[in-house]
């Protein structure tokens, strides 16, 4: 296989080209244990998931720990300011969309069934449809909306997310 090294700045990645699919790493160990172990057909189990749900008919995806991704994502989004991913969540997976008006990126993030990621403060709840966006002014810049099903599971893992015996909301 051939290990390609770039770099943008101080940040150097790694590229190679294994049956068809392209690997990228900030770590030349990590692709080459990847290639080097690709006979054994051993995936990681998040990976494995990840892959499942992916959009096939989308150009690229990314998989991204999000326990080791600060400087890709500084990069990524062309920040020179560090980001705070605050255990959101232990790993995101995007499809990349690639549009004349620009790139476009859709996914899911997925956490271990703890409250120790603030994802798992919906542990237990299911999602509900938000009618708040037909709502919001059309030049928003962001719009986040966290919806659910049971407030009892939200509370109590509230509670164990921040480590306290207050309920805070109602």
């Amino acid at each position: 296989f051939e290990l390609q090294k770039y770099q943008i700045e101080e940040e150097v990645f790694y590229t190679a080209s294994l049956a068809n699919v392209q690997l990228l790493s900030t770590s030349q160990t990590t692709i080459e244990d990847i290639v080097s172990n690709s006979d054994e057909k051993k995936l990681n189990p998040t990976l494995e998931k990840l892959y499942e749900v992916s959009n096939s008919a989308e150009l690229a995806h990314l998989w991204i720990n999000m326990n080791k991704s600060d400087d890709l994502l500084n990069i990524l989004l062309g920040t020179d300011k560090e980001i705070e991913t605050f255990n959101y969540a232990d790993w995101v997976s995007l499809d990349v969309d690639l549009r004349e008006e620009g790139v476009y990126l859709d996914g899911i993030t997925i956490t271990k069934d703890s409250t120790s990621n603030f994802l798992g403060l919906f542990s237990r709840t299911r999602p509900l449809s938000s009618a708040t966006i037909q709502m919001a002014p059309e030049n928003l810049n962001s719009f986040i909306s966290y919806t659910f099903n049971d407030y009892k599971s939200f509370a109590q893992n509230q509670r164990a997310y921040l480590n306290t015996n207050t309920v805070l909301d109602s």
